[in-house]
């Protein structure tokens, strides 16, 4: 504060929160001096004191009822559109990662019907899941790529070892 005086900051803050307060009064009563005693409020205070308020305050009440409810066009299923399979061995830092099998090609994706959901929660899979969100992934029997393997490790697999 650059004003000159003894006050310290708390007792100059204090006297700044009484000026305010008395401003806010002084504005009220210029407001109210413009109408007589009984007299009617206009419309549009009625208005924006009641209906805006009113609709305001449902918004605020009702505005996360809404966006967090089953019935909220956000909250639908994500279904599953591909799938991908990856199997390697990893070793310790001298043999690092050989990739055995990677499958990315799907065959069927589609809807749990009515015969594998029963199964699924017979066997106690399912807890309380809807049927419509549950979806059966067929991948492909081979993979998109050939296993290689070196020439020393294939003559450790066969009953002949290659030279």
């Amino acid at each position: 504060m650059c004003t000159p005086t003894t006050l310290d900051l708390w007792e100059t803050l204090k006297l700044e929160d009484i000026f305010a307060s008395m401003y806010i009064v002084k504005c009220d009563l210029i407001y109210k001096t413009d109408r007589q005693r009984g007299e009617l409020q206009p419309a549009t205070t009625k208005f924006s004191n009641g209906t805006l308020l009113f609709t305001i305050l449902m918004i605020i009440i009702l505005g996360p009822l809404l966006l967090f409810s089953t019935a909220a066009p956000g909250n639908s299923n994500n279904n599953v559109l591909s799938a991908t399979i990856s199997i390697a061995l990893d070793g310790n830092t001298n043999i690092g990662q050989t990739n055995i099998l990677d499958i990315t090609a799907t065959r069927n994706i589609s809807q749990a019907g009515g015969t594998v959901f029963q199964d699924l929660s017979e066997k106690g899979l399912l807890q309380d899941d809807p049927k419509d969100t549950i979806q059966v992934i067929e991948m492909v029997p081979y993979a998109d790529t050939v296993f290689l393997i070196s020439q020393p490790s294939f003559g450790w697999t066969c009953c002949c070892p290659t030279r």
